[in-house]
């Protein structure tokens, strides 16, 4: 996910993604005021860990607030955060992306079924669901574990993903399989490199 080349993201917006990546551990509750949107923290159902909604009174300058899952971990609760700053960020204009809405008296969130961890009702029935929390994913990976910073820290260079969780504020499995995929990553253009070099050496 590159903050730079998307044009989906409002330049403002980007301006304040790219600071928040610029270190580790940043608090993802500020990006998210400085995004214009409201953090609620509340006991949602175990199978929720997030939600956006479009709430016009509840005060953000966006008109949209995250409700996130009280009971979850920390570590989990950024995450979540994260994905949700996504879909505000990169899908709230498109048409298959249907936030859920607050009542008109704030606090009231209309009901819909089955809520279960998605933030929105697809309108799409041909696999754009899957496409748009794939992206959400992938963005949250990539903002709270920016490839460049764990690049950078010591600790990626000799194998301690338990203090990279720690230094990034993430849970271990997710640091784990964040250092897999930038391993994997550096081996296929290695690879790739390699290939090219013999091609231009034919």
């Amino acid at each position: 996910m590159h903050f730079k080349s998307d044009n989906r993201i409002d330049e403002a917006d980007r301006k304040h993604l790219r600071s928040f990546a610029s270190s580790a551990g940043q608090h993802i509750h500020e990006l998210a005021m400085r995004l214009g949107l409201r953090i609620d923290e509340e006991e949602l159902p175990d199978d929720v860990s997030a939600v956006l909604i479009k709430s016009p009174n509840c005060g953000s300058k966006s008109g949209f607030r995250i409700v996130v899952n009280a009971r979850q971990s920390f570590e989990r609760r950024r995450l979540s955060v994260a994905h949700e700053i996504a879909h505000y960020v990169l899908h709230r204009n498109e048409p298959d992306f249907v936030p859920v809405e607050d009542c008109e008296d704030y606090g009231e969130v209309v009901p819909f079924l089955p809520l279960r961890g998605n933030s929105y009702r697809s309108t799409d029935t041909r696999g754009q669901n899957r496409r748009l929390e794939l992206e959400a994913n992938a963005f949250a990976t990539c903002l709270l574990m920016p490839e460049h910073l764990i690049r950078k820290n010591a600790s990626y260079r000799v194998g301690q993903i338990r203090t990279l969780a720690r230094d990034f504020q993430v849970s271990f499995d997710a640091m784990r399989r964040r250092v897999e995929e930038i391993h994997n990553n550096g081996q296929a253009k290695g690879s790739l490199s390699g290939r090219a070099a013999q091609h231009q050496a034919a």
